[in-house]
C-alpha cells in the first residue's frame, strides 16, 4: 500500500472544489422541491449531480444532515401544510392522497411527527390564528398573512458546509489526519452478515468471531491481523435488515477457509482515508466530516466501488474508549 500525504490546497483551489460540491447538492435541492417525488429515482438524481451511485446518500446526508427521504418527506409535508390552510374546505383524505400518501393515517401519522398535532387539530388551530390576526392587521392581503403564520419547515434554499470539525479533546484532531492512499488489490476472509450499517456494536461482535477463529486456529500471533468493515449497499435503498456487511481479515490463509468465512477480494485503487480515534458513537460524525468537510475541499470525488473501515489493532479491546480506525472511501479526480 503506497501513501500518499494530502498536501493542503491553497485557500482558493479549495473554495473551487468546494462550490462545486455545493452546486450539485444545489441542483438536488432544487428538483426535489418541485418533484418531492423524485427521490426514489436514485439513478436519475445522481446522473444530475454526476455523483456516484453508490456514495451519493452519503455526500448528500453530510450537507444537509438529514437523508435524501427525510428531506423528500419534510417537502412533501410543508406542501400538505400548505393546503391545510389555503384550502380549508378540501378533506384531509383527499389533502392526503393529492400529496402522494397510500392512506389517511399514515399521512396523519408523518404530519404529527413533524408537528407534534393531527392535521385537523393543526388546521383548526392555524385558520384561528389566521383569522384572530386578519383582523389585528386588516389591509394586508390573506396570502401574506397565511405566510407570515404558517409554521413552515425551514429548508435551506442552498447547501453549505457543515460544521463538523470541533471534536473533543480525546479524538485526534481529524482535518489534520486526512490522506490520499493507493491501496493494492488485496486478498481477505470475510464473515458477511445483514443488519444496519449504524449498529457499529454489531461489527465489533463479528470482529471478536474472526478473532476467536484465529485464536482456535493458533494463528492469532503469527498474522498480526488487520480487520476492515466493508459496506456494499446504498443505505438509502436497501432497508437496515437487509444492508449486507462484510467483517475481513486482511490475511489469507488455507486454515481460515472454515467456520463460516468466505475468500474476498478488496479492489485496489484510490481513496480517501480519515484517521480517527472513536468511540462507538462517534462513527457517524466522523462519515459525515470525512464526506462534508474534508473531501469536498480535496479536488476528488468518491468512485463507485464499496468504502470500508479499516481497525489496525481489534476494537473490542478498548470498548469503554476511543480506537484508531481509518475511514475509507474510493476517489477519482473531481
Amino acid at each position: 500500500m503506497n501513501e500518499l500525504i494530502f498536501q493542503t490546497l491553497k485557500k482558493t483551489d479549495r473554495k473551487y472544489y468546494k462550490d462545486e460540491y455545493i452546486c450539485r447538492i444545489n441542483k438536488i435541492i432544487e428538483l426535489i422541491e418541485l418533484h418531492p417525488n423524485l427521490a426514489h429515482d436514485q439513478e436519475k438524481l445522481t446522473r444530475l449531480c454526476y455523483f456516484s451511485p453508490r456514495h451519493f446518500h452519503r455526500i448528500f446526508k453530510a450537507f444537509i444532515g438529514i437523508s435524501l427521504s427525510d428531506f423528500a418527506e419534510k417537502i412533501v409535508l410543508e406542501n400538505a401544510a400548505h393546503l391545510l390552510i389555503e384550502q380549508p374546505q378540501k378533506n384531509i383524505s383527499l389533502i392526503s392522497e393529492e400529496c402522494g400518501f397510500e392512506n389517511t393515517s399514515l399521512f396523519t401519522k408523518q404530519f404529527k411527527a413533524q408537528f407534534s398535532e393531527s392535521p385537523t387539530v393543526w388546521r383548526k388551530k392555524t385558520r384561528s390564528k389566521h383569522r384572530r390576526d386578519k383582523i389585528q392587521n386588516d389591509g394586508q392581503d390573506d396570502q401574506t398573512i397565511i405566510h407570515d403564520h404558517n409554521p413552515k419547515i425551514h429548508l435551506p434554499v442552498y447547501a453549505s458546509i457543515p460544521k463538523l470539525n470541533i471534536w473533543p479533546k480525546t479524538s485526534l484532531s481529524p482535518l489534520h489526519n486526512f490522506c490520499i492512499e493507493e491501496f493494492e488489490p488485496q486478498n481477505m476472509v470475510a464473515l458477511q452478515y445483514n443488519g444496519s450499517y449504524e449498529d457499529i456494536n454489531t461489527s465489533h461482535q463479528k470482529i471478536e468471531v474472526l478473532c476467536q477463529l484465529l485464536d482456535s486456529a493458533n494463528l492469532f500471533n503469527n498474522l498480526n491481523p488487520e480487520f476492515l468493515h466493508i459496506y456494499h449497499h446504498n443505505p438509502d435503498i436497501i432497508p437496515p435488515d437487509q444492508q449486507t456487511s462484510s467483517i475481513c481479515l486482511k490475511a489469507f490463509s488455507e486454515e481460515l477457509k472454515h467456520g463460516g468465512l468466505e475468500p474476498l477480494k478488496l479492489d485496489g485503487g484510490t481513496y480517501a482515508v480519515g484517521k480517527f480515534q472513536l468511540k462507538t458513537q462517534d462513527y457517524a460524525k466522523a462519515w459525515n466530516t470525512l464526506c462534508g468537510v474534508w473531501l469536498p475541499e480535496s479536488g476528488y470525488q468518491p468512485d463507485d466501488r464499496p468504502c470500508f473501515e479499516l481497525y489496525p489493532h481489534n476494537p473490542c479491546l478498548n470498548d469503554s474508549g476511543p480506537h484508531p480506525v481509518k475511514l475509507c472511501i474510493p476517489v477519482k479526480p473531481l
